[in-house]
């Protein structure tokens, strides 16, 4: 573990409405000290893990942000979403770019704040992927803050005072913000898997969001599986 245990779930965890997901990673944790299990703090490397001469290994790399390639990426206006929830400052308002999970708790976690928020997606909703109940919670909560939401938004380039977007009829919409948060989704972490499937001689697994990125059933489901068909 390159930093400490919990992986993606210590910045989803971070927003007060996310605060159970707290309770899972500090119970993880105690099992895997109860258990004994010896952790290596250090980034593994393909010549580390070959070095070491290990039969079997699981890689559970999670994902990364994917960053479009347009005019103003680079900006100093433009923060990646993860870094807000891990304590990044913005401006009073901001404009949030992509409206996944991702994008919706960074919204909300930023509208609690006092910030004015606009929350933009290209969907025609920032509801998809919710359950009706998960639904419910999060728009009556939004509700109490004057979040903007603009749907069928395209980001087209981030400029010294904002950003500009087209929709899909190719009209164009300039707004004014102080920063520009992209959350515009994640791709799995796979080069360590990669390297590994070519050199490395034992079994060899890949678990999580390095595979696709999806929900924490489906990481804890699948590295259940990988540990069971071990024995």
């Amino acid at each position: 573990e390159k930093r400490k245990l919990g992986g993606a779930l210590i910045e989803a965890a971070i927003p007060e409405f996310k605060t159970d997901i707290r309770k899972l990673v500090d119970y993880l944790s105690l099992q895997i000290e109860k258990a004994d299990i010896e952790v290596i703090y250090g980034e593994a490397t393909e010549q580390s893990i070959t070095e070491d001469k290990f039969d079997t290994a699981i890689v559970a790399t999670g994902a990364i942000p994917w960053i479009p390639s347009i005019p103003g990426i680079d900006s100093p206006r433009m923060i990646e979403s993860l870094e807000i929830l891990r304590g990044a400052k913005t401006g009073e308002k901001v404009v949030v770019v992509g409206g996944g999970l991702i994008g919706r708790d960074v919204a909300l976690f930023l509208a609690e704040q006092g910030k004015k928020v606009i929350l933009t997606t290209r969907g025609d909703n920032v509801g998809r992927g919710m359950n009706s109940s998960e639904r419910l919670g999060y728009f009556e909560r939004l509700s109490r803050w004057d979040v903007e939401i603009l749907t069928g938004m395209h980001l087209q380039t981030i400029t010294d005072g904002g950003a500009i977007f087209h929709d899909r009829s190719g009209m164009i919409k300039r707004i004014s913000v102080d920063d520009v948060i992209l959350a515009s989704g994640m791709v799995p972490n796979k080069d360590l898997f990669n390297r590994l499937n070519s050199t490395f001689k034992g079994e060899i697994y890949a678990i999580g969001d390095c595979v696709e990125p999806r929900t924490i059933f489906d990481a804890i489901h699948e590295g259940y599986c990988a540990a069971y068909n071990l024995a």
